[in-house]
């Protein structure tokens, strides 16, 4: 089953909404970007929440076979 833009970014926002990240926006960007319609952020509250997050997303979306090409805000990305 493949996910449209909008169907993928909801679901982002509820897989993220139920493991409790904090201060989730989701931006429809598709008037404005050429590589993108959507842009999802969100906050987590410590970095065990933020590994917890990133691995709930690419759980549930694997069965889409859906996978992020960047993860921003990884420990090894040196971004905090």
């Amino acid at each position: 089953m493949s996910l449209n833009a909008q169907t993928l970014s909801h679901t982002i926002v509820a897989i993220l909404d139920d493991k409790l990240a904090e201060d989730i926006l989701l931006l429809d960007i598709s008037e404005t970007s050429p590589f993108a319609d959507y842009f999802v952020i969100a906050t987590a509250t410590s970095d065990r929440q933020s590994q917890a997050l990133v691995s709930a997303l690419n759980e549930e979306l694997r069965p889409q076979k859906v996978r992020p090409l960047h993860v921003e805000g990884e420990r090894s990305s040196g971004w905090q």
